[in-house]
C-alpha cells in the first residue's frame, strides 16, 4: 500500500479543503496521514492518521525549527511515497 502525507500549517485547512481528495485517495488504495497544527474535530475520513505538528503562524518563529526536525523524523520513519503540502509556511519547512 502506498503512503501519502498531507501537510498544512493548520489542521483546519486540511479539514476545510481536502477531505474529498483524501477520501478518493483512500479509495484508490493510499494510506493517508495528515499533519498540521490544531485539534481534529473528528471530521477527517476514517483511517486517516492525524499527526500534530505545532506550527507557529510566523515564518520566523524559532518553534518552527523544532517542527522541521519532527517532520524529518516522521518522513524518515514512515517512508512516504507522496508528500503533499498545502500552505506556504508548511511547504517551506517540509521542503
Amino acid at each position: 500500500m502506498k503512503k501519502l502525507l498531507y501537510v498544512a500549517s493548520s489542521y483546519g485547512h486540511i479539514l476545510s479543503f481536502h477531505i474529498p481528495y483524501i477520501k478518493r485517495l483512500q479509495q484508490m488504495g493510499f494510506e493517508v496521514h495528515a499533519a498540521g497544527a490544531g485539534a481534529s474535530d473528528g471530521a477527517e475520513p476514517r483511517d486517516t492518521k492525524k499527526i500534530n505538528i505545532p506550527f507557529e503562524k510566523s515564518m520566523f518563529s524559532i518553534k518552527n525549527i523544532s517542527c522541521t526536525f519532527q517532520l524529518m523524523k516522521l518522513i524518515k520513519e514512515e517512508r512516504y511515497d507522496v508528500i503533499s503540502v498545502h500552505t506556504s509556511l508548511a511547504a517551506f519547512f517540509v521542503r
